[in-house]
């Protein structure tokens, strides 16, 4: 029977960059520097503690290494966590067979018929289910046939996943038995509280293939037709094994023929690191997991400037995003160079140069391991190539980084929280008249994402005086807006007209008082009059703090808008605003 608290999340999944930006910061990122909303810090909270992550530091470290190495097996260790942790999962686990057709309609129904829940409490724990499989590597354990942005069904997939995976889900259900001894016969009964087949649908047949691999690597104590004997090992003991065996490599050495091919990769293919780190998709996004701003990443490595300069003349800069250039290194010496090289990008204003100290020390055994896979075309050479990569990017998000910034220069040891810096740091000094200087606007992310925002819009250009616009804007992610007519105390910069107050420096009044000195000059205007505001050091684009300040702009310069002799209506001040969203994000 189902109970009180299956409604844990409302309808939020726990995201991909979520959980990374936990896994780095910790409890000081759902505290002060997450971005979310409140209801999204509560649901984020919940899924980390039905995942038993919040209580256990060690833990977190290990999957963060692990990410990086098999981002998928720290997602599915998160799942068999979550399977002894959260009702929804669960219950899905339980009840949802594999391979079979369902719709969110009939996993709700199934919900209603075997608890004591209301039906929006189980409505919204399936769909915050529906939506962490959206959301995170948790989508490889489902087919989703979607239409539009609704999941029309779902099938639940078997996954063969890692002998360690297997053993981490033996020694899970170990511990929730409290037992070292599991038959075969419990393992496939459907009332199984966990294990390889009822979290991953792993048949017996490949059961006995992983269980052979456990037993040589020392993981199990032996196993025979009818029972599994484990150690007397914690489960978290599996996952620094499995980390261990991604962490060794031993070396190579080359024959002659082999030699040849190696000298044409590096001709060819790896001369250079950024090369190397092109597809590392999860290195790439955790310069922006964190940040309000989308991020514009190129890699380089170039230590000639003429080449450099070159190849960012190629560098697609966005006006209202942060722009940075990585340089990678090789050698050791060579970070030296590419950060003196790296200074001297005078001519990109606003462009953020960034140097890693941690140069790729395991070079030669990355190309040895290539160059044994493109000989005998063997995928495990390759895949250990992969996996040396992936140990460089772990050396270097630990250790620390020089920056190059118009002019300024400093140094943080720790590029693991380059995200946090961008967000915090960069982004100011590129835009030191841009919303990320009023404290609140930073602190919800929802606020920075592009659409079209008709109510806040209406509140932010029609609203009558102060009050109404308070009771507008007094609930839910509009609250936050509010802050663009306040201060950093919480007090109004305006008065009960919604004119700003004398002697009050704030970024929004200084927007709307250069907009009205240009404008007033001309003594008309028209979209392209208020491109500078997509620019630094503003930095304005259609999400809904541009859409609030540009409706509170045209507010304020309504008398300078004139068609055919007369004021502009409210509905032509609408359409009007969004020809100057539209100039700003084709700017």
């Amino acid at each position: 029977m189902l109970k009180k608290g299956f409604d844990r999340y409302s309808t939020f999944g726990l995201r991909e960059e979520w959980l990374i930006d936990y896994l780095i910061y910790g409890e000081d990122w759902i505290k002060s520097e997450s971005n979310l909303g409140p209801i999204q810090r509560k649901a984020v909270i919940n899924w980390l503690l039905d995942a038993n992550l919040l209580s256990s530091k060690d833990l977190s470290q290990d999957l963060l290494e692990i990410y990086f190495l098999n981002p998928d097996f720290t997602f599915f260790v998160l799942w068999i966590n979550l399977y002894y942790g959260s009702p929804i999962v669960n219950f899905f686990c339980d009840f949802i067979q594999f391979n079979v057709k369902v719709t969110k309609k009939e996993v709700l129904n199934l919900v209603l018929e075997n608890g004591n829940l209301g039906r929006k409490s189980a409505m919204n724990s399936v769909s915050a289910l529906f939506n962490l499989f959206r959301h995170s590597r948790l989508r490889k354990l489902v087919s989703i046939e979607m239409k539009g942005n609704y999941v029309r069904h779902i099938i639940r997939k078997t996954v063969n996943v890692e002998s360690y995976m297997v053993g981490y889900s033996l020694y899970k259900l170990a511990e929730y038995l409290e037992t070292s001894r599991i038959s075969f016969e419990e393992l496939y009964d459907k009332g199984c509280p966990g294990g390889p087949y009822k979290l991953f649908g792993i048949s017996k047949k490949n059961l006995i293939n992983h269980l052979k691999i456990l037993e040589e690597l020392k993981i199990i104590s032996n196993f025979n037709e009818d029972f599994v004997e484990l150690k007397e090992l914690e489960s978290k003991n599996i996952l620094k094994f499995y980390l261990k065996s991604l962490k060794n490599h031993e070396k190579i050495k080359l024959r002659k023929y082999e030699t040849e091919i190696k000298e044409k990769l590096i001709k060819n293919m790896y001369k250079r690191p950024s090369a190397i780190l092109r597809n590392k998709t999860e290195f790439k996004n955790l310069f922006k997991n964190s940040t309000n701003r989308d991020v514009n990443l190129i890699l380089l490595d170039f230590k000639n400037i003429t080449l450099i300069e070159k190849q960012l003349q190629n560098f697609k800069f966005n006006n209202q995003n942060i722009n940075i250039v990585l340089f990678l290194s090789i050698n050791k010496e060579d970070v030296i160079l590419l950060n003196d090289k790296a200074k001297k990008l005078f001519n990109y204003k606003n462009l953020v140069s960034i140097v890693p100290c941690e140069h790729f020390k395991e070079f030669e055994l990355f190309l040895n391991n290539k160059t044994r896979g493109f000989t005998l075309k063997n995928e495990e050479y390759h895949e250990k190539a992969d996996q040396i990569v992936s140990l460089w990017i772990i050396d270097m998000l630990h250790s620390g980084f020089f920056w190059h910034i118009n002019g300024e220069s400093g140094y943080c040891n720790k590029l693991l929280h380059i995200s946090k810096m961008i967000n915090n740091d960069f982004s100011r000094r590129i835009f030191p008249l841009g919303p990320e200087n009023i404290t609140n606007i930073r602190k919800n992310r929802n606020l920075w994402k592009n659409g079209n925002y008709p109510k806040i819009s209406e509140i932010f250009l029609l609203s009558e005086n102060l009050n109404e616009f308070k009771s507008k804007t007094k609930k839910g992610i509009i609250s936050y807006l509010s802050y663009l007519l306040r201060d950093s105390n919480g007090n109004w910069i305006v008065d009960d007209d919604l004119r700003f107050m004398e002697n009050i420096y704030h970024p929004v009044k200084t927007m709307i008082e250069v907009a009205v000195e240009r404008v007033s000059k001309r003594g008309a205007i028209n979209e392209k009059d208020l491109i500078f505001l997509a620019k630094p050091p503003y930095g304005l684009k259609g999400d809904m703090i541009g859409h609030a300040i540009v409706s509170f702009i045209l507010r304020t310069l309504k008398g300078y808008l004139l068609i055919n002799g007369k004021v502009v209506s409210d509905d032509e001040l609408k359409k009007f605003k969004k020809k100057i969203i539209d100039a700003w994000d084709s700017s």
